[in-house]
């Protein structure tokens, strides 16, 4: 027959157990549940983009309307990697003009004229997560062009 003494300590060391799994589990001592971790994330190098190293990608477009800006996502599955960005706007008869931001919104160029009227640069993605690149015509013109990107 266990004593007085000795069942106390069973009731204390079940309490405690019962408590260390309810925190572990995400339960406070009341039972609501605590904010959520988000996870780490990915290994620098791993990013869950859908662009490739070797992929090249050609969007046909057009400026609708004078002031028209196009927005277009490359978002890299491996950093850091080489983004060759082409815009063919002369043969329609229009002067591009690209910006290219990174994952945080930071702007990091603007490319005008490089090819005659048409831009092209070549940039070194470093940081995980959807970078963009705005197209715009120079002037008021409207009409077709191609963007054409390269990820290597």
């Amino acid at each position: 027959m266990q004593s007085e003494e000795t069942r106390h300590r069973i009731v204390v060391v079940v309490a405690v157990v019962i408590a260390a799994l309810a925190l572990s589990a995400g339960c406070s001592s009341r039972g609501h549940r605590r904010a959520h971790v988000p996870p780490p994330p990915p290994p620098a190098g791993i990013c869950l983009g859908n662009v490739h190293p070797g992929d090249i990608v050609e969007w046909e477009a057009a400026i609708d309307y004078p002031g028209d800006v196009d927005e277009f996502v490359i978002d890299p599955s491996i950093v850091p990697g080489d983004l060759l960005v082409r815009i063919f706007g002369q043969t329609y008869g229009l002067d591009m003009v690209f910006e290219i931001y990174d994952p945080l919104g930071n702007w990091i160029d603007t490319v005008d004229d490089t090819i005659g009227y048409d831009p092209e640069a070549l940039y070194e993605l470093d940081i995980c997560g959807p970078w963009i690149v705005r197209a715009y015509a120079y002037d008021d013109s409207v009409g077709p062009y191609d963007l054409y990107t390269e990820y290597f």
